[in-house]
């Protein structure tokens, strides 16, 4: 099973080709709303890339 910061990156990928998550769909995902989801995504990606974002490499990004 994933944790809980696996989630928030794979969530976070996922809608990141559609310019992010709305924040419905973040609610009735998380039960959090949009501003403490980008913030714990924040917090995420310094512990486990060192940056405030997911790599370019990880969310298929070619530019």
């Amino acid at each position: 099973m994933h944790s809980y910061d696996d989630q928030i990156i794979v969530f976070a990928q996922r809608w990141q080709p559609y310019g992010g998550p709305a924040r419905e769909d973040v609610f009735v995902t998380f039960g959090i709303s949009l501003q403490e989801f980008d913030e714990r995504l924040r917090k995420v990606c310094l512990r486990r890339f060192g940056r405030a974002s997911i790599p370019r490499s990880m969310t298929g990004s070619h530019g």
